[in-house]
């Protein structure tokens, strides 16, 4: 998870989460069982490297929507 301060009364946080799903049962065998494993974790590995990214985006819109809304 990776925050930023947006304004002194608000930050914002952004976290992904990546889930595989695979689209045949597992057999249970060792071989399988590590590349899914090995599968799962590649993708949550790569899924965290564009958080900081997104939340500088988010950040971004979320100052400009509230300037446009102050009274």
């Amino acid at each position: 998870m990776i925050c930023l301060h947006v304004t002194d009364e608000i930050d914002v946080c952004v976290a992904i989460e990546a889930k595989v799903i695979f689209k045949k049962k597992a057999t249970g065998e060792l071989a399988e069982e590590v590349f899914r494993q090995d599968t799962k974790l590649r993708a949550e590995h790569v899924a965290r490297h564009y958080e900081a990214e997104i939340v500088e985006k988010v950040s971004k819109q979320l100052v400009n929507d509230l300037d446009q809304t102050k009274p």
